[in-house]
């Protein structure tokens, strides 16, 4: 725990912080956090403002799976949105990664948009249209396996260039 926790239970926007704790030292560590401490400073507030609205940009699923019943596709739509909110918050290369690994029929652009998932959608969520826009900015970015595959070309030739000198 730090003081940046602490100081987040001071924001008027914060009404709970839930913590999670694997043992007795870091419950002890949480309790002193939460004993006392200085205010967070102006410069932290609004980075931690900025890192609040740079989450709202994702999708608030909840991965409770009732979209997953009536996909005729049988897309697993929560692990899918999850990517998609995980490239809208920062850009890394573990997501297209996974998306290229799996069967092409198992990707967001398998989606067939016939909103079977978003009729039943508790929280209203356009799946179809968060889908087209996943397939977009996987479509739109750096292709792990050709730059995987370029990297090894780069190291063969210098091995063999090195294994000539």
């Amino acid at each position: 725990m730090n003081d940046t926790l602490y100081g987040m239970q001071t924001l008027p926007e914060v009404s709970i912080v839930l913590s999670g704790m694997s043992n007795f030292e870091q419950m002890k560590d949480n309790v002193a956090t939460f004993s006392g401490g200085d205010d967070l400073s102006d410069e932290e507030k609004n980075i931690l403002a900025g890192i609040a609205d740079s989450m709202k940009a994702g999708v608030p699923c909840t991965a409770c799976r009732y979209c997953t019943e009536g996909c005729p596709m049988g897309l697993d739509i929560p692990m899918l949105i999850a990517g998609y909110n995980d490239m809208k918050f920062q850009t890394a290369m573990a997501v297209p990664m996974q998306m290229e690994a799996l069967p092409a029929e198992k990707r967001p652009e398998s989606c067939i948009g016939c909103g079977a998932c978003a009729a039943v959608c508790p929280q209203q969520i356009d799946i179809p249209a968060v889908m087209s826009e996943f397939s977009e900015m996987l479509a739109n970015g750096p292709n792990w396996a050709e730059l995987c595959r370029q990297r090894e070309e780069a190291a063969e030739k210098l091995r063999a260039e090195v294994a000539e000198k």
